[in-house]
């Protein structure tokens, strides 16, 4: 048990230094949870950053991309219909 306390006080040491709030770890969770659905956003955020966005701002800019995504894949789809 010793061990296990060590390890959980030494990560609240590295959390307070690195100076994470919820609100990083919110954001965090939010972009690396799509998994592969939006790899494009994912790596815009990640050379962008999150910081200074707000979570409604970075929710919204989720939705515009699934938006994006759906007009781009239907623009795909009518077209391959058109050729054939």
């Amino acid at each position: 048990m010793e061990d296990y306390t060590n390890k959980i006080g030494i990560l609240i040491q590295d959390i307070a230094r690195h100076k994470i709030t919820v609100d990083f770890m919110l954001k965090h969770v939010t972009i690396h949870n799509l998994g592969t659905h939006f790899t494009s956003f994912q790596e815009r955020k990640r050379d962008t950053g999150i910081e200074s966005l707000s979570h409604d701002t970075l929710i919204s800019q989720l939705y515009n991309e699934e938006l994006a995504n759906k007009k781009s894949y239907n623009k795909a789809i009518t077209l391959a219909i058109i050729k054939s």
